[in-house]
């Protein structure tokens, strides 16, 4: 019953005998003339089945009675209006592929952002456009990620969303990546996570996970799915989407997602794509991301991310990290700000759009061993990057160790 021609026919059947009330039901979703035929019962309270056949002939009411004869009363109880949009949608969305196929075999680029929201219709039953009547209004909140640290002093991270986090080469991005999936894996035992990364091949970063994850389970893995034959963020998202049960998506890195030169209008689209694919599919999305040549050194802030405007613009939670045994930089304005201690580094949330557990700016110390980064359990302590809280006294004792 997914043929849109035959649902459309049941449908407008079910309406026209009365059985189903024309105002729970959208015209655009059926096809010709039963969209007409519908709106125009909408706009006449006392229609009749005569009016119906004097305004658009007898054989397409004949045809639609002859549909719903062939249910032979079922179907009662049925969503009708549900149906009828995903028939809609199956068959709008079918016909876009096929356009976009031959467009691909002509060698001619295709909305693939597009293609993913499309898709994204068929994964989550929804439409474009919804009654605001069916939405429940709610924030966007923080999901547990499983990760102490960041559950702790965040509440988590975005449950829908894009978390850009930056960092100095040599800090461990790829690292946060895998400590996170790893956690998150932990502690959505019923979600998938797929991986793109562009920086290395799918067996090394394996070898830096299992570092990373000692403990993880041949459950967890069965969940993890990587990829690294990406060439564009588009391409990336249009995998990811084609994952079910998806919970998380990491992609590693941001510049390595662009073929050729990279410049503000191709960086503007991994971005931009994606912030879509979090959107489109309901999940959170975790983007890696390189600092700028601007950046000398010192706390990494917002403005050193490479193309600021688009990451501060679309991030829901913009994060940097911060190793100053790396920091090989002397003489920069920050120092004293955070304490260097030896085998220690710093998450640092600067910005995000649902309320946290702690105030932001902030910096959350944590211990850090070289290649093999943030691999530790403890909570780790937190240093606040506001200006009227600086002066103020750290009084949480949690142990740093191990």
């Amino acid at each position: 019953m997914d043929n849109w021609t035959d649902t459309s026919e049941i449908v407008a059947g079910m309406v026209f005998e009365r059985r189903y009330s024309a105002n729970a039901v959208e015209p655009h979703l059926f096809i010709k003339p039963y969209s007409e035929i519908i709106t125009y019962i909408k706009k006449n309270e006392a229609w009749e089945v005569e009016d119906l056949i004097e305004n658009f002939g007898i054989s397409s009411i004949n045809a639609a009675k002859t549909a719903l004869k062939s249910l032979n009363g079922l179907g009662e109880k049925t969503d009708w209006s549900g149906l009828l949009r995903k028939a809609h949608n199956k068959h709008v969305i079918g016909g876009g592929l096929e356009s976009s196929g031959k467009k691909l075999q002509r060698g001619i680029d295709i909305d693939v952002p597009s293609i993913i929201s499309s898709l994204s219709q068929l994964t989550n039953g929804k439409g474009d456009l919804v009654k605001a009547s069916d939405v429940e209004p709610c924030d966007i909140g923080l999901v547990k990620s499983g990760w102490r640290t960041l559950d702790y002093h965040l509440g988590g991270i975005p449950e829908v969303g894009l978390t850009t986090v930056a960092a100095p080469p040599k800090t461990g991005k790829t690292s946060f990546l895998c400590k996170l999936v790893g956690e998150y894996l932990k502690e959505h035992k019923d979600k998938n996570v797929v991986v793109v990364t562009r920086e290395m091949i799918n067996s090394q970063f394996m070898k830096r996970f299992m570092e990373i994850n000692p403990g993880a389970t041949q459950q967890e893995l069965n969940r993890l799915f990587l990829t690294h034959a990406v060439h564009s963020a588009g391409e990336a998202a249009a995998k990811a989407s084609t994952v079910d049960n998806l919970g998380l998506v990491g992609l590693d890195f941001a510049d390595l997602l662009i073929g050729g030169e990279v410049n503000p209008a191709r960086m503007e689209e991994v971005y931009r794509v994606t912030q879509n694919l979090a959107i489109d599919m309901e999940i959170p999305v975790v983007l890696l991301a390189q600092l700028s040549r601007n950046y000398q050194g010192g706390i990494p802030r917002p403005i050193h991310i490479r193309w600021t405007a688009m990451a501060e613009a679309l991030s829901w939670l913009l994060m940097t990290l911060y190793a100053p045994s790396r920091d090989y930089f002397a003489g920069n304005s920050d120092s004293g700000i955070l304490p260097t201690d030896y085998g220690q580094a710093y998450v640092i949330p600067w910005l995000c759009r649902s309320k946290t557990n702690t105030e932001i700016p902030g910096a959350i110390q944590l211990p850090w061993v070289g290649e093999t980064g943030w691999c530790g359990t403890a909570r780790g302590k937190w240093f606040s990057l506001n200006k009227a809280d600086r002066k103020k006294e750290n009084n949480d004792e949690e142990d740093l160790e191990f």
